[in-house]
């Protein structure tokens, strides 16, 4: 049957349009055979934080070690001439150096001369007197 818009009237597939009590004997018997199977899994439904590592640690254990071994390979792979990083980072002026990089003027006026004498506007010119 044909509804006045066009569409296909699906009425009749539904049991519960002739039998306005359907849907409700139909909860109560799902859930009265459903019962007991529902209670079982609740019983055995104790999950721990251990049983969820352990579930987890399947697949996660084995991805964090190729993972691990494949930063591993790459930064064995690729050297590049100069200190090595930890040198650099044991380096008393390392901070300084890394600092002052790509600075065309000296120290901050500040640190050699009073307050009074500062002249913000040309140090940030880069023309300091």
């Amino acid at each position: 049957m044909k509804r006045s818009d066009g569409r296909l009237s699906l009425h009749g597939l539904d049991p519960g349009s002739r039998d306005p009590g359907y849907w409700a004997r139909f909860y109560r018997v799902v859930m009265a055979r459903a019962g007991p199977e529902l209670a079982r899994r609740r019983g055995e439904a104790t999950v721990e934080m251990a049983d969820v590592v352990a579930s987890w640690s399947r697949a996660l254990v084995p991805m964090a070690l190729l993972a691990a071994a494949l930063a591993g390979l790459l930064l064995m792979g690729k050297r590049t001439p100069g200190p090595s990083p930890w040198e650099v980072v044991a380096s008393p002026t390392a901070l300084e150096e890394a600092l002052l990089q790509g600075v065309s003027h000296g120290p901050a006026p500040w640190m050699a001369v009073g307050v009074a004498e500062l002249d913000e506007l040309a140090y940030l010119n880069g023309t300091r007197r």
